[in-house]
């Protein structure tokens, strides 16, 4: 994945909560998670998406990751604030979206918020999106969510989604901001990976 400078991981820190709060608030009504989840956050930054996935629905496990250690520590360090004690249910483990450490279906719940492009040497580019898809569909159970909010390529994450056996339960579209978006994984449909030929922008 694409390593953040100085001043994209200070402006991702900065905003994490604000954008973690939003977006939660958007899902949240989709969300069908309790205390027999298991949740999975990808790029978590400081962390905010996943202590609101976590008092929202208090879920059996909750992995936390980044592919920066720096910010695996970040998140951390504000469940620590946040709860005082970490409970052994919580995990902060450093991971890359393109090849996550899981096992098959082990996930009811999958979040991104601004994840999937930084996977790409290029914002733009659709090289290594599909790669971070086809992880995504491989580590989430049938009838999993995964739940994300993207700027670029939005239209080939989508049309790639529903190739992959996902069925759209809240998509909401922006030309020129963010879309934010559930996903349900209905079967074990596979597609190949698409290049930035295939598919439209």
């Amino acid at each position: 994945m694409a390593k953040l400078s100085g001043f994209g991981k200070f402006f991702v820190n900065r905003s994490n909560e604000r954008n973690s709060r939003r977006f939660f608030e958007a899902i949240r009504s989709h969300l069908t998670l309790d205390e027999d989840s298991i949740c999975l956050e990808l790029g978590a930054g400081k962390g905010f998406l996943s202590y609101a996935v976590y008092e929202h629905s208090r879920p059996r496990r909750l992995v936390v990751t980044d592919h920066d250690p720096s910010q695996v520590e970040e998140a951390r360090r504000l469940f620590g604030i946040k709860l005082g004690t970490i409970p052994a249910n919580i995990e902060f483990r450093a991971a890359n979206a393109r090849a996550l450490p899981f096992e098959n279906e082990t996930f009811d719940a999958i979040f991104a918020l601004m994840v999937l492009h930084h996977t790409e040497k290029k914002d733009w580019q659709f090289r290594n999106i599909p790669k971070a898809l086809e992880e995504i569909r491989r580590v989430l159970r049938p009838g999993g969510v995964f739940c994300y909010t993207e700027l670029f390529s939005k239209n080939r994450i989508r049309n790639y989604l529903s190739k992959a056996g996902f069925q759209e339960v809240l998509g909401t579209r922006s030309y020129f901001f963010f879309d934010s978006c559930v996903y349900r994984k209905e079967s074990q449909a596979s597609v190949r990976a698409h290049g930035p030929e295939d598919q439209p922008a």
